[in-house]
């Protein structure tokens, strides 16, 4: 039985790792569906659309992106409820993992995450296809990710290490040092920023050669909280280019 759900809002849940025995083996994120779901839904069971719950039946929506959002150093994915809004206007699933105490293993950082060795790419993979495969709305072709700080560098090292785990991305004040590793990625970056950022820049002109190989930049001066909005248009931006040539493929 499917369980039900409340649209436009967040629901806290777990999942189980494969090939896994430690503590670390169940984690914790979140997730958000969008009102489309919830209406025509509820439309097909006879219930009130005002009670906007997704209880597993829904008219053929198409193939609705899947977004994950992943949060900063030493912070969790509440900084991420920002994007929460977004679902509804733009009608994707949004996804909020959490961290190991407030981190990612993202290769080059950050924390408790990296000090453990613990398995993010295999944590993101892993959700992905469960999530995929609980949603006849969802396609793993179509997922994306926008993440902050540490979240920035957590999405490029998964890049490098699975090339289609992502459409594409937006980074903000993170990515993985290493980034013409990911020349096989195959995936639409957008990264986000300070004019005054002395420790993440990719470069210092962006008429230099690495800011020339695919991956476009968008520099700004802006506040943190106004890049985060920002960032969520940018997102927006990603999914509609590269919804719009991909057919749909279950209803």
């Amino acid at each position: 039985m499917v369980q039900s759900l409340k649209c436009s809002s967040l629901h806290t849940r777990t999942v189980s790792l494969p090939n896994c025995e430690d503590e670390d083996c169940t984690r914790v994120y979140h997730l958000v569906l969008p009102r489309i779901l919830c209406h025509s839904g509820l439309r097909r069971l006879g219930k009130s659309t005002d009670e906007q719950y997704f209880e597993g039946t829904h008219k053929r929506v198409g193939t609705l992106p899947l977004v994950f959002a992943l949060h900063a150093f030493k912070e969790d994915a509440r900084s991420m409820e920002v994007f929460i809004p977004y679902t509804d206007s733009s009608n994707f699933v949004l996804v909020l993992p959490e961290g190991k105490d407030f981190s990612f293993n993202a290769g080059d950082c950050c924390g408790a995450a990296k000090h453990d060795d613990i398995n993010d790419v295999e944590y993101l993979a892993h959700l992905k296809q469960e999530l995929t495969q609980e949603f006849n709305f969802l396609h793993p072709s179509l997922t994306y990710g926008i993440g902050w700080n540490n979240g920035a560098f957590m999405l490029t090292y998964a890049l490098q290490e699975v090339p289609d785990i992502f459409k594409a991305i937006v980074l903000i004040g993170g990515y993985t040092h290493r980034l013409q590793e990911m020349v096989n990625a195959d995936a639409g970056m957008m990264l986000h920023y300070s004019l005054d950022d002395t420790h993440t820049r990719i470069c210092q002109n962006v008429t230099e050669k690495l800011c020339l190989i695919g991956v476009f930049l968008f520099y700004n001066s802006l506040t943190c909280g106004r890049r985060k909005s920002i960032s969520a248009q940018s997102m927006m931006l990603l999914v509609d280019l590269t919804m719009t040539s991909f057919p749909s493929t279950k209803g």
